[in-house]
């Protein structure tokens, strides 16, 4: 019962504070922060190099998805002229783009949300033509308004966190969700901006976003308390093998000196 005791303190002195404490010995953790506080985190992941960009836009697959996205977001009976406008502007923001991807896998997701961008860059500054524009305005991802105060909210770093870009990969939707959560991350937009810069619906943003943190706020939950009992066994070791130099046994005890035989008189 008295370890039991102990791990469930441990446990909760992890949820609740900056460190877990045995005794006298304290271990600190990092927490995560806040991207407003701490925007460089968001981007320290190393970028693919211009090169590897080069050659994927290069690739005849990757032109196939850039003229996809293009042609998901205008409406039937767009004339080629205006597609084949909208696919060079991309390809160009594309290869000039300051923030490349991060991962070979995060690739062609941050590829669809910079020509989603040029989409919307391109009606936005001909006026005339943005009769032909195609809103993604998905009305089955709108969320209630207490779905949208729950579990949308600025203080979840952990929806940007470099762990997602492996997890995702499997679901081309959530792989570009991931990457508007980044966009706002960086960029400090709002909801209602990052929606527009997309072609997309405010409140079909939002209800992406709440199905997503859905879907990965228990993932996020599990990894927490795995780490959490990673470092308490890892602290329970330490201190285990500490009390063993802290505290020697002690020595033996020594039989008396032999008394000198007496003298008689």
């Amino acid at each position: 019962m008295c370890v039991v005791g102990t791990l469930t303190s441990l446990v909760g002195q992890f949820i609740g504070h900056d460190e877990i404490s045995l005794g006298q010995v304290r271990f600190p953790l990092v927490r995560e922060t806040s991207p407003s506080q701490h925007p460089a985190a968001v981007t320290s992941e190393a970028m693919i190099s211009p090169a590897a960009l080069r050659a994927l836009l290069a690739e005849p697959d990757t032109q196939k998805r850039i003229r996809a996205v293009v042609s998901s977001r205008v409406r039937s009976g767009t004339p080629d002229a205006v597609r084949d406008d909208i696919v060079q502007q991309a390809n160009l923001a594309l290869l000039q783009s300051p923030s490349r991807p991060r991962s070979p896998e995060r690739a062609l997701a941050w590829l669809s949300a910079v020509t989603q961008r040029q989409v919307a860059n391109y009606f936005r500054a001909r006026a005339a033509e943005a009769r032909w524009l195609e809103l993604d305005d998905d009305p089955d991802a709108r969320p209630d308004e207490r779905e949208s105060r729950e579990f949308v909210a600025p203080e979840d770093p952990w929806m940007i966190a470099p762990w997602l870009a492996q997890a995702v990969t499997a679901n081309p939707r959530d792989q570009e969700t991931l990457e508007f959560l980044l966009y706002k991350a960086e960029s400090r937009k709002t909801y209602e901006e990052v929606a527009a810069d997309h072609a997309l619906g405010a409140k079909a943003l939002v209800g992406r976003v709440v199905q997503f943190k859905k879907k990965y706020l228990p993932r996020h939950q599990r990894r927490r308390r795995n780490v959490a009992l990673a470092l308490l066994a890892g602290a329970l070791t330490l201190a285990f093998l500490g009390s063993l130099f802290w505290y020697p046994q002690p020595e033996a005890a020594k039989p008396p000196p032999p008394r000198p035989p007496s003298v008689a008189p």
